[in-house]
């Protein structure tokens, strides 16, 4: 068989590759680890030039996506992470070199991830192993994604569509027919207080759906990046992935039941219509925005309820006392409100009686997170990072990031590998224009395998 006709073959299987790996690594989480690790290793050595570096970051974001989750078996976690990090790393030293200039949010972005574990370690909050566990893959991707080309763009969302259609068809599942999420909890309470609640979007008869996050805010935000990377105009001319990956995204939103990740969701998206190209495309925009909210005011569509719903939740009420408890934060001390106390302190926080003392000992609300453990130089250089990835972002890339900065005010983004994840991409990610430019050398399709390389020369 000549080279080339391999090469067509890898190709022709963009799509069924990740999916029926996809569906393997779902089923069979642990026994599907060595050959799901050689068939993935296999595919990425076959990938065109352009493409390798998105393949990567793909199945490396795949792989936290399914058995990266805080609520995985710990054992299972540390697989996962380590199984992202090496393929991410491995397929930036199979691509070629590509000079690309930093910018500015990748190094304050890195800086951020620098400080935090330095201050960790020096308050002793975390061990080296945690510390690696939580940051190695962010910086992993990072330090990738910056090189990315529009082809590592779409090679990236073939893989992140199949597991967000995946992680749609688990919720099913999880709805009709599984006693038990894979992993995760149904009803539980702490100290008498609800952690999980039914469905605000499909009544008290129905859960909140996690898929294989553990928890439905996690799966929600995977949902909001899948539905905000398929809106990138690189997407343009792969309608049907756009299409698969929008329907999905909705889908899987409507049943994680997150209300914070729907406002969210609609921040976002109102924004990108606003930022639309041309005064035409701006005024039509506008006008369709309100139209709908005209609808939705006349009409509700029980909207009033689940805003009504929503104030009335002990969980705003949590939130809310996080915020007013800030103030007392001042008092931990000048090191401590300056240079934080490491991550994973927070549980010393909630014991000395800093932070909400309702039973449930979650901050959910990444800056409050980010003063407690990394204090105020923490907080400007995350603060930074975020500002300058939007600044550099593209119309769909400052969407996303939008998204996941309103759902800073309801959940600790940081402290889950999956959300992190996605954090990092959103910052590190170069705008189309410059993802385009640098296609060039990276868009001639080679096997990696040296042989055949040398062979198809």
């Amino acid at each position: 068989m000549s080279v080339s006709r391999v090469q067509a073959m890898a190709h022709g299987l963009w799509f069924i590759v990740p999916a029926i790996l996809t569906v393997v690594a779902v089923l069979f989480p642990l026994a599907s680890l060595a050959p799901v690790a050689i068939l993935a290793t296999i595919y990425l050595l076959t990938r065109p030039r352009g493409q390798i570096r998105g393949s990567g970051v793909g199945l490396g974001l795949v792989i936290l996506t399914f058995i990266g989750s805080n609520s995985a078996p710990s054992a299972l976690r540390v697989i996962a992470v380590v199984l992202a990090t090496l393929v991410i790393v491995v397929t930036a030293v199979l691509a070629e070199h590509r000079t690309v200039r930093w910018g500015s949010a990748v190094p304050a972005f890195l800086a951020y991830i620098g400080y935090a574990a330095l201050v960790s370690l020096a308050t002793l909050s975390s061990s080296i192993p945690t510390l690696a566990v939580a940051l190695v893959p962010i910086v992993a991707i990072a330090s990738v994604v910056r090189k990315f080309s529009s082809e590592d763009f779409v090679a990236m969302v073939r893989w992140v569509v199949p597991a967000a259609v995946a992680q749609v068809l688990i919720a099913f599942a999880e709805l009709v027919v599984l006693a038990e999420p894979i992993w995760g909890y149904r009803n539980l309470t702490t100290a008498g207080v609800p952690v999980l609640r039914y469905n605000p979007f499909l009544g008290d008869a129905v859960l909140r759906a996690q898929g294989s996050f553990g928890h439905p805010i996690p799966f929600a935000m995977f949902l909001l990046f899948t539905f905000f990377v398929c809106l990138s105009p690189v997407l343009r001319r792969h309608r049907f992935l756009r299409g698969v990956g929008i329907a999905s995204a909705l889908v899987g939103l409507f049943l994680s039941g997150t209300r914070s990740a729907a406002l969210a969701g609609l921040i976002a998206l109102i924004y990108f219509l606003l930022a639309s190209p041309g005064l035409q495309r701006k005024t039509r925009n506008v006008l369709v925005i309100s139209v709908i909210a005209m609808a939705f005011v006349i009409g509700d569509f029980g909207t009033r309820a689940i805003v009504f719903d929503l104030l009335a939740s002990d969980s705003l009420a949590h939130r809310v006392d996080g915020w007013t408890l800030a103030t007392g934060l001042l008092g931990r001390g000048a090191a401590a409100v300056l240079l934080g106390t490491g991550l994973n302190s927070e549980v010393a926080a909630f014991a000395a009686g800093y932070l909400q003392q309702d039973g449930f000992n979650v901050i959910d609300n990444q800056w409050l997170t980010l003063f407690v453990t990394t204090g105020l130089v923490g907080l400007v250089l995350f603060f930074a990072a975020v500002s300058m990835g939007w600044w550099r972002a593209g119309r769909s890339g400052r969407a996303l990031i939008l998204a996941i900065a309103v759902m800073f005010f309801s959940f600790d983004v940081t402290t889950w590998p999956t959300s992190f994840a996605l954090l990092a991409f959103s910052i590190a990610v170069p705008r189309e224009a410059a993802m385009s430019s640098v296609m060039g050398a990276d868009s001639a399709t080679a096997l990696r395998f040296p042989t055949l390389a040398t062979s198809a020369r």
